[in-house]
């Protein structure tokens, strides 16, 4: 329930986030694979690769499952340390390295890709300086998911049913600051929120 709760209030805020923010920059991310694992979902972070020691890491609390297919989650100021630690590095005008993780869920298997910020982005605003964002602000940063496949035991090569492949496709989009993003939630929202926890507690008891 608590995870449901915290993933429909990303939600929920994401659609005041895009009537208002403009995308900065983007980094088109994606892995596919197997693993000797049975696993129902998958996590996908964005990281500088000091990311863990440094707390410098997006999204790694977030489990995807194929119905989440189309979906978008996204931080921003005031999300923590970590989205801090994560925008300085990301404006510091020095060329440092920069991509995402991804782990099957539950397990500890996938892998990792990181590249310079020089190389990393997708789309970038046309006067950047060639490395990172530095003079811009940033607004958010947004994790889309345009595909996930997790299939068990899929091609189940040793024969015993312990196995997942798996597909993902996600982007990356980074947001400007503009006079008026993401304002802060009104009584309307709110409720709105506790409406749909109590529909998901409902709906919980609901299924056979």
């Amino acid at each position: 329930m608590r995870n449901f709760t915290l993933f429909a209030a990303v939600l929920l805020l994401s659609v005041n986030f895009h009537a208002q923010a403009q995308p900065l920059a983007t980094v088109h991310m994606s892995a596919k694979g197997g693993g000797r694992i049975v696993s129902g979902g998958m996590i996908v972070a964005a990281e500088y690769s000091m990311g863990i020691s440094n707390n410098a890491t997006l999204f790694n609390n977030v489990v995807w499952t194929p119905d989440m297919a189309g979906q978008s989650v996204f931080e921003t100021v005031g999300a923590g340390l970590s989205y801090d630690n994560f925008i300085s590095l990301l404006t510091d005008g020095a060329n440092e390295q920069l991509g995402w993780h991804y782990t099957q869920y539950p397990s500890t298997g996938g892998g990792r890709v990181t590249k310079t910020e020089a190389s990393i982005f997708t789309t970038h605003p046309l006067d950047w300086d060639g490395f990172d964002l530095q003079g811009y602000s940033i607004g958010g940063v947004e994790l889309h998911m345009n595909q996930i496949s997790i299939q068990s035991p899929g091609q189940n090569p040793n024969h015993d049913g312990i196995w997942t492949d798996y597909s993902w496709d996600a982007l990356l989009t980074i947001y400007a600051v503009l006079p008026d993003t993401v304002p802060e939630p009104g009584v309307g929202s709110l409720l709105l929120l506790g409406g749909l926890g109590g529909w998901w507690r409902f709906r919980s008891r609901a299924r056979p």
